[in-house]
């Protein structure tokens, strides 16, 4: 078996120099003894400290050739290298961290890239606190806006007062609200008409209603102390007409009476 020797920068056997590529399978060492090598390593492993005294470029260090390892140092002697990788294809990465600035040229996808913090992403917008008076609620957000909703009811809504007239409920409230109606069953309205009333050839009397009916669907009833052919006219929906169909003078009052058509 031959015997190489590593002297000074030299390969030698029987002090022959030896010039060109130095190519085995393992170097070990401080790596001091391999100044002045010409060439390159090829297809070997290098441990332990390597010294280089002349600079590295990217013909002669590349991503392509070192890989999985660590460098040591302050790569001030890395003269040349790329200081980043471009990937190209369709490139999926999983479980990366990237460290500095990350360029995408494209598009990217959810498929494609992923992270759980994303950079330079417009602020999101929420409510922080609030606060309520006259009606108004006054919200503040998290970036010191603010924003009102209004139109509530500044105090408690209530009752005030209740009245029944003609078969009609009223209800009235505060805070300036309109009433409340019902009508309760058929709307009935009666009354009375004195004797002295009645006038004219025959003898008429008008009756006109304290409210007036929606409509004129109702019927009338009259009768009176006196015998006459009471009959009505001049129906309308504030009141109607009697017509006691004679021109002697009554003697005694006449009494009407009307209701909304329907059942109740």
């Amino acid at each position: 078996m031959n015997e190489f020797i590593i002297k000074n920068g030299f390969i030698s056997k029987d002090n022959s120099q030896i010039v060109g590529s130095l190519t085995a399978t393992t170097y070990y060492g401080d790596g001091s003894n391999l100044i002045g090598v010409s060439g390159g390593f090829t297809g070997g492993t290098v441990t332990g400290a390597t010294n280089f005294t002349s600079g590295l470029s990217a013909n002669t260090i590349s991503a392509t050739t070192i890989s999985g390892g660590t460098l040591y140092g302050d790569g001030s002697n890395l003269t040349g290298i790329v200081a980043h990788t471009t990937y190209t294809g369709g490139t999926t990465f999983t479980g990366i961290t990237v460290n500095g600035n990350l360029t995408v040229t494209g598009t990217t996808s959810s498929g494609v890239i992923s992270a759980t913090t994303y950079q330079n992403l417009p602020t999101d917008i929420r409510v922080t606190g609030g606060t309520y008076s006259n009606g108004t609620a006054t919200f503040t957000n998290n970036t010191g806006g603010t924003f009102n909703v209004t139109g509530f009811v500044s105090a408690d809504t209530y009752v005030t007062g209740v009245t029944y007239t003609a078969n009609t409920l009223t209800v009235s409230r505060n805070q300036g609200l309109s009433n409340l109606t019902a009508t309760i069953g058929l709307n009935i309205k009666s009354g009375s008409v004195a004797s002295g009333s009645f006038a004219g050839t025959p003898r008429t009397a008008a009756v006109t209603f304290t409210t007036a009916y929606p409509n004129t669907n109702y019927s009338i009833t009259i009768t009176g102390g006196n015998n006459r052919n009471y009959t009505y006219q001049s129906k309308a929906t504030t009141g109607f007409t009697i017509n006691t169909n004679a021109n002697t003078a009554l003697t005694a009052d006449v009494d009407w009476q009307t209701i909304q058509y329907g059942e109740s």
